[in-house]
């Protein structure tokens, strides 16, 4: 599994995916094509060979699939898809799969220097498995393509309450430094935050800077 506690974001256009041909849905010869966020397996290093969408379903492919960055052998990683549906069946055409970094909440007592620079909410919602909760947010970089951008982000646990009705509720925080990135360009990213050890019912409060003041989503497991 793609995972990190914070990571070096070296090409903010994270979206760059293994077919380099815009994609605008709706339009064109590609508005037939259907994107999920998977947990995809690699049969061989580099080579894909299925993958599993978040309301569990698997997706086949007719043949392997060539992805540089899923580069070891038997091993999940996480990423968003965009394929073609075949009439009838879950035997699917992949058309390009960009990398979903998997950010594993770490307790705010180990983290040195806390630090939120500000980015946009766009959107938050938990997986139909419950294996995961989704975010897509806008980072300002300093290039609108490839760039050494080496921003942090991550995911923190501030703490975990106990409720009257017997369940928990998790506290999370997102962790970004812009460190001193130029703010030229505003890129959508994709992060994907592990749920599958906390039980139904629990809540997720999700904290997270943005340039309007501090915003907090709350979540529920399934």
């Amino acid at each position: 599994m793609r995972k990190t506690l914070f990571l070096s974001l070296l090409c903010m256009a994270l979206l760059t995916a293994c077919n380099d041909d815009s994609y605008e849905p709706g339009k064109g010869d590609l508005s037939d094509l259907v994107a999920d966020l998977v947990d995809l397996h690699t049969k061989a290093a580099t080579q894909v060979d299925y993958a599993v969408t978040d309301n569990n379903t698997t997706l086949t492919f007719n043949s392997l699939m060539e992805v540089q960055w899923a580069n070891k052998a038997d091993t999940i990683y996480r990423g968003l898809l965009y394929y073609r549906k075949a009439k009838n069946s879950n035997n699917v055409v992949p058309y390009s799969l960009a990398p979903v970094t998997v950010l594993y909440p770490v307790s705010a007592d180990k983290i040195k220097e806390m630090k939120t620079d500000p980015v946009e909410l766009e959107s938050g919602w938990m997986a139909e498995t419950g294996r995961y909760l989704n975010i897509l947010v806008k980072i300002m970089t300093a290039s609108s393509g490839e760039g050494d951008d080496r921003q942090s982000v991550g995911m923190v646990l501030d703490k975990v309450e106990d409720n009257a009705d017997g369940h928990k509720t998790y506290y999370y925080t997102f962790y970004h430094a812009q460190n001193g990135v130029p703010e030229n360009y505003s890129t959508e990213v994709y992060f994907s935050i592990p749920t599958a050890n906390i039980a139904g019912g629990d809540k997720i409060v999700l904290k997270v800077n943005t340039r309007k003041g501090v915003v907090e989503k709350e979540f529920v497991q399934k």
